[in-house]
């Protein structure tokens, strides 16, 4: 392909393949550029006055601007436009456009060879830093997950974890008729505990059962502890809106949803064995 530089009057874009939606961007404006990459050298196709270059899908990180482009060209390396996130890996393929209908295979795989990496220019070092206004939002956005993401169970951070990795891992979309799903806790006499997925609701056959354990991430979850053999891993037994969870008929269900079994010791919880169970994910 032969080498052409590009005039101050010609259209530059480079379309990103992100997730099957092509992304347009222009060296004239700033709309979907973060600086902290340039291209390397030519070797992107060109159709008309246009250069681009097509990657395969990844997540680029830019922040969205709507303004006159202000970014310094750098001389050294002939002014090119634009810069963007060199945390993203380079990897894609590159064509060059023929007409609109067809396209000629230039390079594929790791097209980092075509990138200059500026995060240490310093004359740069500014556009690299989040504003005010960004930083302010990231502090709230970063707060607001911590806040959502606090243990308010009522059960140990320990046992929170694994009640928790086992819901994720076993969901139910809808409650069939004549069911009534809860997760279980059962401590038993040996020291080990079990955690499961019951389609029948609370089990009324067992004695000195605690719950409902629940927040804004845990789903409805109850404890099966004769002699408390779980006490350094429940903050509080409590029996509130065990009713709720309890089949008002007899349930014929036949699901069998995977166990998990864990050996206590202390605080901590270690994974020994499981059963699969028959239902289907």
């Amino acid at each position: 392909m032969q080498k052409k530089d590009v005039s101050k009057s010609d259209s530059i874009f480079y379309i990103f393949n992100r997730y099957d939606t092509l992304m347009a961007m222009s060296s004239e404006y700033e709309d979907i550029l973060k600086p902290t990459q340039t291209i390397k050298k030519e070797g992107y196709f060109k159709y008309k006055k246009n250069k681009i270059i097509v990657t395969e899908p990844y997540n680029p990180t830019f922040q969205i601007l709507k303004e006159k482009n202000k970014l310094i060209p750098i001389k050294e390396y002939g002014g090119k436009y634009p810069y963007y996130d060199g945390k993203d890996f380079q990897k894609g393929s590159i064509y060059k456009i023929k007409d609109l209908n067809h396209l000629e295979l230039i390079d594929k795989g790791n097209l980092t060879k075509y990138f200059y990496n500026i995060l240490n220019m310093k004359y740069l070092s500014h556009l690299l830093q989040p504003n005010k206004q960004m930083r302010k939002i990231l502090f709230f956005l970063s707060l607001f997950f911590l806040l959502n993401c606090k243990n308010e169970s009522g059960l140990q951070d320990n046992l929170y974890k694994i009640v928790l990795d086992y819901q994720k891992k076993n969901t139910f979309k809808e409650t069939p008729k004549n069911s009534m799903y809860v997760y279980e806790v059962y401590f038993y006499q040996d020291s080990t505990v079990s955690v499961s997925l019951s389609p029948i609701g609370v089990n009324l056959e067992e004695k000195n059962l605690y719950g409902i354990y629940k927040d804004r991430t845990l789903k409805a979850t109850y404890i099966i502890d004769d002699n408390r053999i779980g006490k350094n891993l429940v903050k509080k037994y409590i029996q509130r809106d065990l009713d709720k969870f309890v089949a008002k008929d007899f349930v014929i269900n036949d699901a069998m949803y995977p166990e998990y079994i864990y050996k206590i010791k202390g605080k901590e919880l270690v994974l020994i064995d499981s059963i699969r169970g028959n239902v289907k994910r």
